[in-house]
């Protein structure tokens, strides 16, 4: 009988190498059978092994608390979802599909183009806080989940690419929390900046501060440069110093806790500019009272300590000017009244000289009426918003300009006036207030001026610009009188009796900038020249 059970039969009579050989032959074909029941045995078991195997792995997939799907072939046929994955999904009757049939949604979002990518390459591929837009179901509300996955390439015994396994964490709540978070964050940040306020941190166990680059520019420091402590109290303006460091000291003092609430001054490390800023903050302590840390605020109050300091000195400054005005305005009153009561007297006493006498009287009340309208002009120009102008060109000036030296030559017979005016095309201005200009300029002349040589006036207008110049000699303004020359109530030396209210070289800095010009002054032991330079057309 043969190995696989049929019979052989040999004929007689037979050679013994003939029967050898057919009982060999019988027993390879035995051997070759069982080697062969064990292999299908060894591969049932294998395979008996890999079911137990992908039933156990698939228990553990469903108790996972993140999300599972395997899906197998260059298509990507659903294998395989968890609970968790139905659940989030609503994926119970995906296996079997293509993923790009069974979750169509996820089209144009870029999923499907990674597992394409994972499978063709290889290569895994990791997301973090992805947004998948999608419905549960064919009936319900399109809604924006984020994600963390990865998809994993699967491979088959000879190494070669057959799936794709992805693995993720719904992380919608913690990615909402966070962009609340980051929300109240950029407001607090945009508050911070439209408040121009800056943060600082220090830990006190370590010394280390910490300042973003606007406490950095308020000690004059760039924004990528290291700081430390040191930087701070270098920084502190000397007269500040030792009352900053004391505040601070209380702030982190565990006796004490303080509030840390300072101005100071600042001198830039890197600028030298002296800036002012104002802080405040306090100690963090642990349960054993050390202090961890002291964080605050911190602006920069260099413009609002600026313009309390100008308020400050404008408020001065108007007290004093209050009291320049009481007393300069009763004494130069006070004289030219005083000569109007004389006179009246004198005329009681003395019909006679009533001719010599009103004519006194005249120039007594001439001479009041002056200090009057500088005084009406002063409180226009200082206390009224600025000097009002009627400004044109209807008016021609030179006439005016030539009224006014011939007023002032009749005053002053003996004195020299040379005058040169030449007037190209017409002066948009206020002519009466330049002519205004040129009686307070050319009375100063007279007053200051050598009496010997002449006061010369100059006048021209030309391509757009209109200048008019008083010379005379003498002796040189001091340089500390020329830097309050156009201040009001600054009254130089003057000869003989005539004093004025120290008003008419700051009328005519007024007139000027009423008509948006400059006055300037040069003066030296040769010549003092007063010049107006504005433009010639109304702006």
């Amino acid at each position: 009988m043969g190995a696989l059970g049929n019979v052989t039969f040999l004929e007689r009579p037979f050679r013994p190498l003939t029967f050898l050989s057919v009982v060999q032959s019988a027993l390879r074909s035995r051997r070759r059978q069982l080697q062969t029941r064990r292999h299908m045995a060894d591969i049932l078991l294998a395979e008996k092994r890999r079911a137990a195997e992908v039933e156990r792995q698939r228990t553990l997939f469903e108790q996972t608390p993140g999300f599972v799907i395997i899906m197998r072939g260059p298509e990507h046929v659903v294998e395989f979802v968890n609970r968790e994955h139905r659940r989030l999904f609503g994926s119970r009757l995906w296996p079997g599909k293509p993923i790009r049939v069974a979750f169509p949604d996820l089209a144009g979002q870029g999923f499907f183009e990674m597992l394409d990518a994972v499978y063709a390459t290889g290569e895994a591929h990791k997301a973090t806080n992805a947004p998948a837009r999608y419905r549960q179901s064919a009936t319900g509300e399109e809604k924006t989940r984020y994600l963390d996955f990865i998809y994993s390439p699967l491979r088959d015994d000879e190494g070669k690419m057959s799936g794709v396994f992805c693995e993720g964490f719904d992380v919608t709540d913690r990615v909402e929390s966070g962009a609340g978070l980051l929300a109240a964050e950029e407001r607090l940040r945009l508050a911070t900046e439209a408040a121009d306020i800056g943060w600082w941190d220090v830990e006190e166990g370590h010394g280390e501060l910490f300042w973003p680059p606007r406490v950095k520019a308020m000690f004059g420091i760039s924004a990528d440069a290291p700081v430390s402590m040191d930087d701070f109290y270098a920084g502190l303006h000397p007269d500040d110093r030792d009352r900053v460091a004391t505040a601070y000291a209380g702030a982190a003092d565990p006796a004490r806790r303080e509030l840390y609430d300072v101005e100071y001054r600042t001198i830039g490390k890197e600028d030298g500019i002296v800036r002012w800023v104002a802080a405040k903050g306090r100690g963090v302590f642990d349960e054993a009272g050390r202090c961890k840390r002291v964080l605050g605020t911190a602006i920069d109050i260099t413009e609002r300590k600026l313009a309390q300091e100008e308020r400050l000195a404008r408020q001065q400054e108007d007290a004093e000017l209050r009291d320049q005005f009481i007393a300069v305005l009763g004494h130069d009153l006070r004289n030219p009244l005083a000569s109007v009561a004389a006179g009246t007297q004198v005329l009681v006493r003395r019909p006679e000289r009533a001719p010599e006498i009103a004519e006194h009287i005249e120039r007594s009340i001439a001479r009041m009426s002056e200090l009057i309208e500088n005084v009406l002009d002063f409180a226009r120009g200082r206390l009224g918003g600025g000097f009002i102008i009627t400004r044109g060109s209807e008016t021609p000036l030179k006439p005016v300009l030539l009224q006014v030296i011939e007023e002032l030559r009749g005053v002053h017979p003996e004195r020299d006036v040379t005058v040169d005016i030449d007037l190209a095309e017409p002066v948009g201005c206020d002519p009466q207030r330049i002519g205004q200009l040129l009686s307070n300029l050319l009375g100063n002349a007279f007053v200051y001026g050598a009496p010997t040589s002449p006061i010369e006036v100059r006048a021209r207008a030309e391509t757009g610009q209109f200048e008019l110049s008083v010379a005379n000699s003498g002796e040189a303004i001091e340089p500390t009188a020329l830097a309050r020359l156009f201040q009001p109530f600054f009254r130089g030396k003057v000869r003989g009796s005539r004093e004025g209210l120290g008003l008419g070289l700051y009328i005519c800095s007024e007139i000027a900038k009423a008509h948006g010009g400059t006055i300037d002054v040069t003066s030296d032991s040769e010549m003092t020249c007063f010049t107006l330079r504005m433009p010639t057309r109304t702006r």
